[in-house]
């Protein structure tokens, strides 16, 4: 019975043609393969190999984990404007309607 690896990403180094990894999903460690050891240097998307290694682990989830709070309400809002003019933040009064 063997076990099957997945494609994960190139890598440079190696040969001329450069390396690539295969691993299983959720289990750390990968395999790393010239990839002048396949025809044309192509990576296949698997390799089934004649050994058995671990399985596959999905990734967990605690149950016992907060729920997300909620974001906090908008500020109130401001009175007047904050503008930056030459690095420096500078607070102008809100504009007052003119009457008559």
């Amino acid at each position: 019975m063997g076990s099957k690896i997945t494609f994960r990403r190139n890598h440079p180094g190696g040969g001329p043609l450069g390396r690539c990894s295969y691993g299983i999903a959720g289990v750390p460690g990968i395999v790393v393969i010239d990839l002048g050891l396949f025809p044309g240097g192509i990576a296949p998307v698997a390799i089934t190999l004649d050994c058995t290694l671990v399985e596959a682990k999905a990734k967990a989830v605690k149950a016992d984990a907060a729920p997300a709070t909620p974001a906090a309400p908008a500020a109130p809002a401001a009175e007047g404007m904050v503008t930056k003019v030459k690095g420096k933040l500078v607070a102008s009064k809100p504009h007052a309607a003119k009457v008559g």
